[in-house]
């Protein structure tokens, strides 16, 4: 009986990633909670998705407690919402699946000793070329939707009043890096208009990332 094994998706969309600093306020558990949180969208009819998704019931299916049953798997048949993020019912009043599944790793933002926990991130290498995927530094950058990559972590059985399985994140892969961005992206008036004062520019400043040589962990 295993209570964790290693898991890691395929290469493909990544979205809602928080990985640094405070993470993302956790729903549905006491306020104030962070944690550093990835998923990985599929279509929910693609063989990968199917395949990806029986991985996580048979490691429930073979090591779940005798007499309980499952109330979440650590993946999500995504539906239709509104701006409040709230399901859209159809006329008989169910919610509408949107074709997406999404599989949700996290974890906590520290150790029980509160030591940080850090994601480690890492290049997509080149096999073609001998490149091995390597970790490196985003030098601050965020992660944003629609991003290219991998996810690494781990399966393991979660217990209490409730029983399931829960997908912790280890290691992000990058492919392709669609950088989240706060800019809303306003164009200058062609006529001018409100001036009001402007901020100064933040002191901090990154250097532009050098080539990791560090090797690839098996992991990714």
């Amino acid at each position: 009986m295993a209570e964790t094994k290693p898991i890691k998706t395929s290469v493909g969309e990544l979205r809602w990633v928080f990985f640094t600093g405070r993470g993302k306020e956790g729903k549905g558990q006491k306020k104030g909670t962070f944690k550093y949180v990835a998923s990985r969208y599929m279509k929910s009819d693609d063989p990968e998705c199917l395949a990806f998704k029986k991985k996580i019931r048979d490691f429930w299916n073979d090591n779940k407690p005798k007499g309980v049953k499952c109330k979440s798997l650590g993946f999500r048949d995504e539906v239709l919402v509104d701006e409040d993020y709230e399901p859209i019912l159809d006329k008989g009043g169910r919610e509408q699946l949107t074709g997406e599944t999404s599989f949700n790793f996290w974890t906590g933002v520290t150790w029980p000793d509160g030591k940080p926990k850090v994601v480690d991130i890492y290049s997509a290498g080149n096999k073609a070329e001998g490149i091995v995927a390597a970790k490196i530094s985003l030098k601050g950058k965020s992660i944003g939707n629609g991003t290219i990559g991998a996810i690494a972590g781990t399966m393991g059985l979660y217990a209490g009043e409730a029983h399931g399985v829960s997908l912790y994140l280890d290691a992000i892969q990058i492919h392709k890096l669609v950088e989240y961005s706060k800019d809303p992206g306003f164009e200058a008036s062609d006529e001018g208009g409100y001036e009001g004062e402007v901020e100064t520019e933040s002191e901090t400043s990154f250097e532009p990332e050098e080539e990791s040589k560090e090797e690839a962990k098996p992991r990714i």
